[in-house]
Formats: C-alpha cells, sequence, structure tokens
C-alpha cells in the first residue's frame, strides 16, 4: 500500500511538471540594456518551441520626454500598515526614472510585433546611511493598436534580501507575468491621463497601467512650457472704477470730498458711489475661489517637488520638515 501511495504521487508530480513544461511561457533574449542598477531585455511567447503570435504595435517611437513624464507620474500605495492609512509614495525616484525612461524607449523601438520589454530597476531607500535598503521594481512594457502604452508591474519597490548576484532577472514565481496578477499590496495609483487595465468582468487590475500616448505628449508639453508661455486666464474687469467726474472731482482725495465739491450734489450721483465702494475692498466670490484653488495646487506641486528631493537624497529629514512646514502653513494664510 505504501509503494502505490509513493507511486502515486511521483506519477502526480510528474504530470505536473509536464503540465507546466508544455504551457506557453515568456522567454527573453538577451539583455537590451544592463547596468549596475538597471536590467532592460525584449521577450516573446512559445508554446513547444513556437512562437506565439502577438498584436503590438511595434516596434514604436516614443519621446524620451514623454516616457520621463509617465514614469515620474506613477505613484503607488506602500504596503499595508497596522494603523493609519498605507503612505503614497513615487514608484520611481527622479534619478531611477531618469536612467529607465531612455533604456525603455530604445527598447520598444527595437522590439517586433511579437516582442513586449521587461524591466528590472534597482535604487536605494527607505533609511538612513547605513539603514538604507536596497530595492527592485519589475514589469512589462509594450504598446498596443492606437498609441496605447501600458505599464504592469509585478512588483514594486521590493526589498531585496538575497546575498546572490542582483544583475540578473529573477526566476521562479517572481517572473511571472505581470499582467495575470489581480491582487498585491502595493497597488499603482493612475495618473489623471491614464486608466487601470480592466479585466473581462470590469474589475481593475491594481498594477496595470495604460495611457494613450497622446494625452502623454501633452502633459509633457505642458510640463515643459515656461509659465510666462502658457495660457493665462482672462482679465476680470475691474468693476471698482468709478464714473468719470468734473474738473472739481479730479483734485479731490476720495469718493466723499468729491460729492461734497460739486456745485450741485443730487441724490443719485451720491448714491451710486456708495454702489461702489464694495467692489473696490472686496474681490467676488468667484475671483476669491479662484486664487485659493490656485494656492492649493501650487503648494501640493511644491510638496510633490519636495518630496522628490527627500526620496532621492538630495535633502535630509530636518531640512525636509522645515520646509514641509513652511508650505502647509500658507495653507491658513
Amino acid at each position: 500500500m505504501k509503494r502505490f501511495s509513493v507511486f502515486i504521487w511521483a506519477a502526480l508530480f510528474s504530470g505536473a511538471a509536464l503540465f507546466m513544461g508544455c504551457s506557453p511561457k515568456w522567454v527573453g533574449s538577451a539583455p537590451v540594456v544592463k547596468q549596475a542598477d538597471l536590467l532592460v531585455r525584449l521577450e516573446h511567447k512559445v508554446d513547444k518551441d513556437r512562437v506565439i503570435e502577438q498584436e503590438f504595435n511595434h516596434p514604436f517611437d516614443i519621446g524620451l520626454g514623454d516616457m520621463e513624464t509617465l514614469l515620474t507620474h506613477l505613484d503607488y500605495l506602500d504596503e499595508y500598515v497596522l494603523y493609519g492609512e498605507p503612505d503614497r509614495k513615487p514608484v520611481f525616484q527622479k534619478k531611477e526614472a531618469d536612467r529607465l525612461a531612455p533604456a525603455l524607449c530604445s527598447a520598444l523601438a527595437k522590439a517586433t510585433p511579437d516582442q513586449r520589454v521587461r524591466f528590472v530597476s534597482y535604487n536605494t531607500g527607505g533609511g538612513f546611511l547605513f539603514l538604507k535598503k536596497r530595492r527592485k521594481t519589475g514589469g512589462v512594457v509594450f504598446v498596443e493598436n492606437g498609441g496605447r502604452l501600458n505599464i504592469a508591474f509585478g512588483y514594486v519597490n521590493r526589498e531585496i534580501r538575497e546575498t546572490s548576484d542582483l544583475r540578473k532577472f529573477p526566476e521562479g514565481n517572481e517572473f511571472s507575468d505581470p499582467l495575470a496578477f489581480g491582487s498585491c499590496d502595493t497597488p499603482i495609483i493612475a495618473p489623471d491621463y491614464a486608466v487601470h487595465q480592466r479585466t473581462q468582468d470590469g474589475e481593475a487590475y491594481p498594477m496595470w497601467i495604460v495611457a494613450e500616448v497622446e494625452k502623454i505628449e501633452e502633459q509633457a508639453v505642458s510640463a515643459s512650457e515656461p509659465e510666462a508661455d502658457k495660457p493665462q486666464p482672462a482679465a476680470t474687469p475691474d468693476t471698482s472704477a468709478k464714473p468719470e467726474a468734473g474738473p472739481e472731482s479730479e483734485t479731490a482725495s476720495g469718493p466723499e470730498k468729491a460729492v461734497k465739491d460739486k456745485p450741485e450734489a443730487k441724490p443719485a450721483p451720491e448714491k451710486a458711489v456708495k454702489e461702489k465702494k464694495a467692489p473696490a475692498h472686496e474681490p467676488s466670490l468667484e475671483e476669491s475661489g479662484d486664487s485659493w484653488q490656485g494656492r492649493k495646487k501650487d503648494i501640493k506641486e511644491k510638496l510633490k517637488y519636495l518630496k522628490e528631493l527627500y526620496d532621492s537624497d538630495l535633502i535630509d529629514k530636518k531640512e525636509y520638515g522645515d520646509q514641509k512646514k513652511k508650505l502647509l502653513n500658507r495653507l491658513s494664510e
């Protein structure tokens, strides 16, 4: 009986291995880019040594500035914490995005319609000096017909614990297809011009983002425009301007004196002067709202930039805390 059980288990394991070996899988080529902190390669799907045709819009030329814009706009929610809400953090550090963007552009320009791009990017952060952690982010990138750029992550800023050679593509479960992940601990937050890919049931893939290249280009152009060249809102007419008065009122020191010095002061002009006082000292609700919204947007952008400087180790914790406090104090002004 014992021998029979061993035989059954051996048969099951053999069948599973045979099934896994025969199922379609993505196979990579030699790395397109191999650096100390970055690996990028092309890969195609095979089934029994036969390449499965895809319909990617490759080769594809995308501007370097457009790719950098998308990478720097990607945020994620950090892993679950026991108390409070998880932190929102950038997927890539600024120097990391600057290193990855040209490599992805080059790989997309070399890919065939059957190939997609896989990457692994390394960074250091999350602590001080010797407490800093070595981390990695990996995923795939491809372009669909219609100029829809897809980027799907397998893991985001995962801490590296192994001591083996880091400069290679991981194997095993970590190398699974990112397009198959329906749940994760670090969901990606899509920028305004991008969306999450949906399943057939309408559920969003938490780590798979899709953005039209044209919309990315618009964002890149807008970000590169100097403030003086950006369209300005139409000027609001100055409703506080007072009606032209005669020679007597030109030398007067104020509206009351102008009325008093007139030879014949009539009730109607005096009433008109009183009605014009309020707009001169108090902006309209619409103007006040626009100013407040503009200030909030400006503070938000500066806070994001300040966080990028801190994450990139360009400023220390004290400098970050002091500048952040100053910006937040502006909200109560």
